[in-house]
């Protein structure tokens, strides 16, 4: 299976799992389950146009790839614009790899022993959020 197609069928996959798998804790719990998915692409891939919605902030079209999240679209939130720049004293990592740390923390990207591209430095947008609701995380990660 190629990468791509793998990236595409495991997003599909979660989205598809979530509800399933929170049944359980809606039964158990008082209220709505809360949910928070990040998806980041720094290598140029998909394009914008076959990626990111069109029309306006709230009566927007799903692109073909975000066509699947076409229940959740009211609760969507997809940004775009997101500049990475280099900061601090000699940052570490080369573009790529440092857009991934940098847009998930807003932090410098740490300089580690051993390691070429460095470390993120800081909790992930993702993981701060887990921590603020109490609940576990998943995280998946796609590499050459």
């Amino acid at each position: 299976m190629k990468r791509r197609q793998f990236v595409f069928s495991s997003l599909k996959a979660a989205a598809l799992l979530s509800p399933v798998l929170s049944m359980r804790r809606v039964d158990a719990a008082e209220g709505r389950p809360s949910r928070a998915f990040v998806w980041v692409n720094c290598c140029g891939y998909p394009t914008a146009e076959d990626f990111f919605p069109s029309g306006g902030e709230r009566d927007f079209t799903l692109s073909p790839i975000l066509a699947d999240f076409g229940p959740v679209r009211d609760d969507m939130v997809v940004v775009d614009g997101l500049d990475i720049r280099n900061s601090g004293l000699n940052p570490k990592g080369n573009d790529h790899i440092r857009s991934v740390g940098k847009v998930l923390t807003a932090k410098d990207v740490l300089r580690a022993p051993d390691a070429e591209d460095g470390l993120p430095g800081g909790a992930s947008v993702d993981q701060t959020i887990a921590s603020a609701l109490g609940v576990p995380s998943l995280e998946l990660s796609v590499n050459d």
